[in-house]
């Protein structure tokens, strides 16, 4: 095996997060020594795993690891050296700011005023930043917990450093789905966004065409599938909805955000997410004139809250759904949760199910070795045409309904019927 595939391994293994992480056994240690000094390994996989193995709780084989790095010093690369650096030297932190200041605190597991995140994310921007270094810092914070300070100040950072354009509709219903896709269910948004277009409800979607960890199926490639564009210019889909032409737009994220773009290797090399996960899809790059509507969803319960109080106040409404794989997509095959942020901000926390739409509870059959991929999802759809009743037609329905009704949007089960055989004009 390859030293750096090891390493990633051991870096998937190692986990991220009080409750997520797992100590290293002394083999396991043992076999780490080397592949931290090689120079076969990536510097940013180095740095994010001793990142990990530095801010969280050591067992006696993990100290005995960082003692042996410390002692053979001279032997790993320079540029990790600001790691092991005294790490109660409150002179060093306050005599400069530098990402390699802001690591040192965030090892302690200090939290960063408002400035401090503002200052750090500006320091991340910079053009000579290097991209170790930006890892490091996104490990640690991840690894430390946002605070919603902090959390507030980076999506902020973000949304100042992203263009976006405006529609002409006062609002827009924006799907945040996870940059880095799905693997193992159909992935209906695009779908669902094209219907309630149909219909004449604004949305927009926007994303990569792959990004890590799980480089999975994407709204781009879904597009392409269907003989779309997906890598629109801003000028080009400006024109298009201010003219209302469609009630349905996408951007990509080397377009409307290529800055952070240009992380997509780092990340690959980071193997654990980070904040910016969390945050490039909540950008927004397709504007209401009174806000946007945004659907966005959780896996882990505890950033729901989180998502929603981050988003209060800076949206016109938002849905924080815990849908398919991370994602806002209600299944048909049981009650979900969900967390609104209405007109007003304030949180309100329920749960939903198909049936009070006039959907039964429905499940969707797929063969065990099946890959979920652009030309089976295009199947799918195709067959839905042909077949009523099916999962994929009932799935996409359901969450059209939920989505626009929720948000205050007049819209009935029988308009979407009417309006479904018209999804064919999009398959070219």
């Amino acid at each position: 095996m390859h030293p750096q595939i090891q390493l990633e391994s051991l870096l998937v293994h190692k986990g991220i997060g009080e409750k997520g992480s797992k100590h290293f056994t002394q083999e396991q240690c043992e076999t780490l020594l080397p592949l931290l000094l090689s120079s076969e390994t990536s510097i940013i996989t180095k740095a994010c795993l001793l990142a990990s193995t530095l801010i969280l709780e050591q067992n006696s084989f993990e100290k005995t690891l960082i003692e042996t790095l410390e002692e053979r010093i001279l032997d790993l690369d320079p540029k990790l050296h600001f790691l092991f650096q005294d790490k109660n030297d409150e002179t060093e932190i306050l005599l400069g700011t530098s990402l390699e200041k802001f690591c040192q605190k965030l090892i302690r597991k200090e939290d960063l005023s408002p400035k401090e995140a503002q200052i750090a994310m500006d320091l991340y921007f910079e053009k000579d930043a290097p991209d170790y270094l930006k890892a490091t810092f996104l490990q640690l914070e991840r690894l430390k917990r946002e605070t919603l300070e902090e959390n507030r100040t980076f999506l902020e950072s973000f949304f100042d450093r992203s263009e976006r354009i405006s529609s002409p509709f006062n609002f827009v219903l924006d799907f945040c789905n996870p940059y880095d896709g799905w693997n193992r269910k159909p992935n209906y948004s695009l779908y669902t966004a094209l219907l309630l277009s149909l219909c004449k409800i604004p949305t927009s979607i926007h994303g990569v065409e792959k990004i890590g960890p799980k480089n999975g199926l994407t709204v781009f490639s879904l597009l392409q599938n269907m003989g779309q564009n997906p890598l629109k210019s801003l000028q080009e889909l400006k024109t298009e909805i201010q003219s209302k032409q469609s009630y349905f737009g996408y951007l990509d994220q080397s377009v409307f955000f290529p800055a952070l773009y240009k992380d997509k290797q780092m990340r690959k090399e980071m193997v654990k997410r980070s904040f910016i996960a969390t945050f490039e899809k909540l950008l927004q790059p397709i504007q209401g004139k009174e806000g946007n509507y945004v659907l966005t969803g959780y896996t882990h319960s505890h950033y729901k809250l989180e998502l929603a109080r981050i988003l209060q106040g800076k949206v016109a409404g938002a849905l924080i759904i815990k849908g398919d794989e991370g994602s806002p997509q209600l299944p048909l095959s049981k009650k979900s949760q969900y967390t609104f942020v209405n007109p007003k901000g304030e949180i309100l926390e329920s749960e939903v199910s198909p049936e009070d739409f006039g959907f039964e509870f429905q499940s969707e059959y797929l063969e065990k070795t099946q890959e979920i991929t652009a030309e089976f999802q295009r199947k799918l759809l195709l067959e839905s045409f042909e077949k009523n009743d099916s999962y994929t037609q009932n799935c996409i329905m359901y969450n059209a309904l939920f989505y626009a009704q929720t948000f205050g949007f007049s819209l009935t089960k029988e308009d979407l019927l009417a309006q479904y055989p018209n999804l064919k004009s999009f398959v070219v």
